[in-house]
């Protein structure tokens, strides 16, 4: 975790890998927004969210804007940081979500993250975002040269990123956040047509093909760590848990979710920082 959010302070990449780890609808009830809140903070999601530095998002979002006559002033920073709150993104993912997840879903996926377990798993992940995860990393990878893990921990590992799909969402929330945040620098340089959405849905592509051996590798270095303190029944019994059709529905709802959130929170920014230079000037 700590990996990817220097990743991010790099290249803007990492903001979004670590929020990896992790019937009819028309004829049933919808999820409630307390209930979903319920399920985002007692899943993780909450805290993942509320993580990402409004700074960062900034920075993600204007990298790109390098000419002094358009760079953004302190004025316009804040009111494009309001799009980036993580208050309003968490509203937003919920709303998506609700869309997407029934109250008897929601209600079945609370008592899915109260496993003991799971709870295990989510304990470890949180240690991931803390100050001292980056040092634990560091001397755990080091010692593992002296004894690498069995190949069958190994396979059990890969078997439960492969499980979640871990580095296909990657990739998919990265690509679609980076494809949305370079249209609105477009429009926002007046230079958004027909034209320029054909070779930037090309640059996109090379892109996801460029990315993914690196992510893929950095998730799987990441989940050793992650279940170092698993034994191999565990990790068999989290493996199975994953096969779960309603966790799979959730992940996917969530993948999406956070997707449109980030992708709206950018081009938001970016627009209402044209519509306040528009404004008269004293």
């Amino acid at each position: 975790m700590n990996a990817l959010n220097k990743c991010l302070e790099k290249s803007g990449y990492f903001i979004i890998i670590f929020f990896i780890f992790f019937n009819n609808c028309s004829q049933a009830q919808e999820a409630g927004d307390d209930q979903l809140s319920e399920l985002l903070d007692i899943s993780g999601i909450s805290i993942t969210i509320n993580s990402m530095e409004e700074e960062n998002l900034l920075k993600l979002a204007t990298e790109h804007i390098t000419d002094p006559e358009n760079a953004l002033t302190r004025d316009e920073k804040d009111i494009f940081m309001q799009q980036l709150r993580s208050s309003v993104l968490k509203n937003q993912v919920v709303s998506i979500m609700k869309q997407e997840l029934t109250t008897d879903d929601v209600d079945y996926l609370l008592h899915f993250y109260k496993n003991n377990l799971m709870q295990k798993l989510l304990k470890a992940e949180l240690y991931l975002k803390s100050p001292d995860a980056a040092k634990g990393i560091k001397i755990y990878f080091k010692n593992i040269r002296d004894q690498l893990p069995s190949k069958d921990r190994i396979s059990k590992v890969i078997d439960i990123v492969n499980a979640a799909l871990s580095t296909e969402r990657a990739i998919f929330i990265l690509a679609a956040v980076k494809r949305e945040k370079s249209r609105a620098l477009l429009e926002f340089y007046g230079q958004y047509n027909e034209e320029t959405e054909q070779k930037l849905n090309y640059q996109i592509s090379i892109y996801q093909n460029s990315v993914e051996k690196n992510i893929r590798d950095d998730i799987r270095l990441t989940s050793m760590y992650l279940y170092r303190d698993f034994t191999n029944k565990e990790l068999t019994n989290i493996y199975e848990l994953l096969q779960d059709k309603k966790w799979i529905k959730f992940q996917v709802a969530y993948t999406d979710a956070i997707t449109q959130s980030l992708s709206k929170a950018l081009n938001a920014g970016l627009k209402s920082v044209l519509n306040y230079r528009k404004l008269p000037k004293a």
